[in-house]
């Protein structure tokens, strides 16, 4: 009997030394955050390959198209320009040329796959060709195309190349 009442009674000390929680108080707090317009290209996605060019052929000798990945804050307007490269100025009837054993290969770079509207270096030109869009949320896309004129007879070599720079304008 003395057990049960022993037990009785810590219960009951034990309900009298815990609070009661029959009230409450309320309130809120704000979570705030800033996303700042922001664009990123994806390095080392773009490789522009000719392939073999065939100085004899009609029109262009030889085309090839490559894609840039790069990705905007959504709904930020961007532009692309691309530099003339490493060997710019010694392109002729181009705006950019490659270079290898000592000679230079022309080319152009075109925002449409008919080879119509060649991709200006300088978007501050009037009248330049440049790509525009506004980001989105899986990512910007955009394609060049490159054409290398017929009738050029540059030295035999297969290390024709040249470096442009790619730019995100946002």
């Amino acid at each position: 009997m003395k057990t049960m009442l022993r037990l009785t009674l810590a219960a009951v000390l034990a309900a009298l030394a815990a609070p009661a929680l029959a009230l409450q108080a309320t309130s809120n707090f704000t979570v705030t955050a800033t996303v700042n317009a922001t664009c990123k290209v994806t390095p080392g996605t773009a490789t522009l390959a000719f392939g073999v060019y065939d100085p004899t052929a009609a029109g262009n000798g030889a085309t090839g198209s490559t894609t840039i990945n790069f990705h905007c804050t959504k709904s930020t307007p961007w532009k692309v320009t691309l530099s003339l490269g490493n060997n710019g100025p010694s392109a002729v009837g181009t705006t950019r040329a490659m270079a290898a054993a000592g000679d230079v290969l022309s080319y152009e770079l075109y925002t449409d796959s008919g080879y119509a509207n060649a991709w200006s270096s300088n978007p501050a030109t009037i009248g330049a060709t440049v790509v525009t869009g506004t980001g989105t949320a899986g990512g910007d896309t955009v394609t060049v195309y490159g054409a290398i004129p017929g009738g050029q007879y540059p030295t035999p070599s297969a290390g024709y190349t040249d470096t442009i720079q790619i730019q995100v304008n946002y």
